[in-house]
């Protein structure tokens, strides 16, 4: 995954739908994240995931309206992009660079010990890495991997869903609609 790439595009579109009108505190935006957390956790507890066999016939195009409405929104997968995307957008913001997520670790190990968790217990733990640690680049080039792989032991093309939901968020009026 180009990082880099992600976190440039998400903290743009931010800045353009007003979610930087106002500085926000680091508490703040990490909520935001817990959030995520918690509505990836929620799409999980409802057996909320895409249907394989639409999401491979969906692929070749971009999902939009309907399609991204009735086939993707809410589910675990969305939650997944969600959550990095609000990963991408701190790091924006506070103008970090992160060019690669696999930096020294062994992944084969880590999705072992993801496939073997139960779901809320993997949420928790990257909750506890976000909010117990000192957050700077490599806090947030940990979590970024760390749902990356996350979403590999589900078998969840989290880069694909991703991009989908950030041409989502680009057609979505200020601040989707929300206070904050």
């Amino acid at each position: 995954m180009e990082v880099q790439k992600y976190i440039d595009r998400a903290y743009k579109n931010a800045c353009e739908h007003g979610f930087h009108d106002e500085a926000l505190s680091d508490e703040h935006m990490l909520m935001l994240i817990v959030c995520e957390i918690a509505e990836a956790v929620e799409a999980d507890r409802n057996g909320k995931r895409v249907d394989a066999k639409y999401e491979s016939e969906l692929k070749p195009y971009p999902v939009m309206g309907f399609f991204y409405d009735n086939f993707i929104k809410g589910s675990v997968e969305e939650e997944l992009a969600d959550i990095c995307i609000r990963l991408f957008d701190f790091a924006g913001e506070k103008g970090y660079k992160i060019e690669r997520t696999d930096e020294g670790v062994t992944r084969n190990l880590l999705l072992g010990l993801f496939a073997t968790t139960p779901f809320a217990e993997n949420a928790f733990e990257l909750c506890k890495h976000l909010t117990l640690a000192p957050v700077n680049p490599v806090t947030i080039q940990a979590c970024i991997l760390f749902v990356e792989l996350w979403a590999k032991s589900l078998d969840i093309d989290l880069e694909w869903h991703i991009e989908q939901k950030m041409k989502y968020n680009e057609s979505r009026p200020k601040m989707h609609g929300k206070k904050y």
